[in-house]
């Protein structure tokens, strides 16, 4: 693996970007933690990528983890949706309206 040199301690993810090689080949999942965490410490940084690249199934539990929160997301809306539309239902008017017309002069 290549060595990376910060001249600070904490970095950004554009700077972490235009450090990485392009034969590096840096894609999922480093690239998403940079997203979530775009200033982490430059040290923590190269420890994720040294245990991203040397554990052959990481890339799995984060698509893991990525689905069950797209269950879990797409689960909330609908019961998000199913109970607006069970109070839409129940304050619908379903008798005749009467309206008033008052003037003021």
């Amino acid at each position: 693996m290549s060595t990376l040199s910060f001249n600070h301690s904490y970095i950004t993810l554009p700077e972490l970007l235009s450090y990485l090689d392009p034969d590096l080949q840096f894609r999922t999942p480093q690239l998403q933690i940079y997203a979530i965490y775009p200033f982490l410490h430059s040290s923590t940084i190269m420890s994720i990528m040294e245990t991203a690249t040397s554990i052959k199934w990481f890339p799995v539990i984060i698509k893991g983890l990525a689905v069950l929160f797209a269950a879990f997301f797409i689960r909330l809306s609908v019961s998000w949706f199913e109970h607006h539309q069970r109070n839409r239902r129940r304050a619908r008017i379903t008798g005749p309206i009467e309206v008033r017309v008052i003037h003021v002069d």
